[in-house]
């Protein structure tokens, strides 16, 4: 048994002088001369768009659909409990989650302070997770602008207000605008 383990070794040592040791490349590629320089590939940006090399080939069709079209800047209307889903190169998606709070001035009436509601809404791009957040709007004004992953997400609107009584109605949609950065 001990001849056969030192056999092993032998010929494990001379083959690894055979090769060149182990100091790494052997002096013939060292001293190699690479003909043509490597570049870094700029063809492709690292999130393709429509708006990048990748999207002067259209998809294959010749056409190129815009951002716009793909509901992307463009206010959307999402019921609560709902989502809406934005193409781009991957679906991104917007939940709308919860209403957390609204104490917006009811319908109808007249208040010295307007009030704000609160809501939270959710983004997926390809299946993943980009984060929720709560999203505050005061009356009559639209939300602040917040960055979920590599998206920003503005909450425009949120229908219908409080009813007289105080209490909350049914059926809100909350009215979001979606775009790169």
């Amino acid at each position: 048994m001990a001849k056969i383990l030192l056999v092993f070794v032998t010929l494990i040592i001379v083959f690894t002088l055979a090769c060149g040791g182990s100091g790494g490349a052997s002096d013939s590629f060292k001293d190699a001369v690479r003909q043509e320089s490597i570049t870094d590939d700029t063809r492709i940006a690292p999130t393709p768009t429509v708006e990048t090399e990748l999207g002067t080939y259209g998809g294959g069709g010749g056409e190129i659909t815009k951002l716009e079209d793909r509901g992307f800047g463009v206010p959307q209307e999402i019921p609560l409990g709902e989502e809406f889903m934005f193409e781009e190169v991957i679906t991104v998606t917007v939940d709308f989650r919860e209403l957390i709070s609204d104490s917006r001035c009811a319908d109808g009436a007249s208040c010295d302070d307007p009030g704000q509601a609160v809501v939270k809404l959710g983004m997926r791009s390809g299946g993943m997770s980009m984060g929720a957040s709560d999203f505050i709007i005061e009356g009559g004004s639209e939300g602040e602008i917040k960055k979920l992953g590599r998206f920003s997400v503005q909450l425009l609107n949120l229908t219908p207000l409080p009813n007289a009584d105080g209490t909350l109605s049914d059926g809100y949609v909350a009215t979001v605008k979606v775009f790169r950065q």
